[in-house]
């Protein structure tokens, strides 16, 4: 995995069928040469620039057996935000299945938790310890009776429920191994502050899932207006509305590189259900950062 001139990464294939090529010459993943229009349709020539990451598109072939969240359908019902079995299968596979390596054994921070799902789906995938945090109170308890539900022993994780910012800054530097903050970084406009955060706890790895900007060649953000009143939307519970932005794969990975994190991206695994297309279409991709 590496990160060369700012503007590429490497690709690690996520273990699902059908998962994209590393990077080299020929074919629809991203090549090595020069000055080349990065990941998108043929033959790509990748490093040098270009116009980033294009549609991921996909030979047809037969859906995957039920996965993860399928067997734990619970998840489903706790929430309505992001919760068909499907979606939840295909990101279990690109997040939890593909970092196998980051988790197994590690103690963990999951943020914007929600109900808990990916928390206990790193727990099930081999994780020490969860810590996650979660802004909206009922989510929180959602979480806790969720592992309850599922009989995790209590002495494996614990939720914390409140503003990120300040609930990061209590946790003690040197007990976290790795960060997950999946579908999170869309929904604030403090990215940088958040890196710094992470790297401050010490953490080796950081787990990556976001919506970007899709073929953007540069580091960049767009910045909104965004409505908190949502469970989908960002919180805040002082004000109707509230900045945030929206990165580019690029930043993703300026930021990791700024802290030490080697970056790279994840290849989403295949068939992409319907309900993820956005991953398909390249405007939302997993990432993960090494140090």
């Amino acid at each position: 995995m590496g990160w060369r001139n700012n503007d590429a990464t490497e690709t690690v294939p996520s273990k699902g069928r059908g998962a994209g090529k590393r990077n080299g010459g020929g074919g629809k993943g991203r090549g090595q040469g020069q000055g080349g229009k990065g990941r998108g349709k043929g033959g790509g020539k990748g490093q040098g620039g270009g116009k980033g990451r294009g549609p991921v598109e996909a030979a047809p072939m037969a859906p995957p057996p039920p996965g993860f969240f399928s067997n734990h359908p619970r998840f489903a019902e706790t929430s309505d935000v992001a919760s068909d079995l499907q979606r939840l299968d295909f990101r279990h596979r690109l997040i939890i299945e593909a970092n196998a390596d980051l988790l197994t054994g590690k103690r963990v921070l999951d943020l914007a938790c929600h109900d808990g799902r990916f928390s206990y789906a790193a727990l099930e995938a081999g994780a020490a310890h969860v810590t996650g945090i979660e802004a909206r109170a009922d989510h929180t308890e959602a979480a806790r009776e969720n592992l309850r539900f599922h009989q995790v022993d209590e002495s494996r994780w614990r939720f914390l429920e409140g503003d990120m910012f300040e609930r990061i800054g209590e946790i003690e530097p040197g007990s976290i191994d790795t960060v997950m903050v999946l579908g999170f970084l869309y929904h604030t406009a403090r990215q940088y502050e958040l890196f710094a955060a992470i790297s401050a706890l010490g953490a080796s790895a950081v787990i990556l899932d976001s919506a970007i900007l899709p073929r953007k060649k540069r580091a960049m953000v767009q910045l909104r207006w965004e409505k908190t009143g949502g469970p989908a939307q960002i919180w805040d519970g002082k004000r109707p509305q509230a900045l945030s932005s929206i990165p580019s794969e690029p930043a993703l990975a300026a930021w990791l590189t700024e802290f030490g994190w080697t970056p790279a991206f994840v290849e989403p695994p295949q068939p992409i259900p319907d309900s993820a297309g956005q991953y398909r279409k390249g405007k939302r991709i997993a990432m993960r950062g090494v140090r």
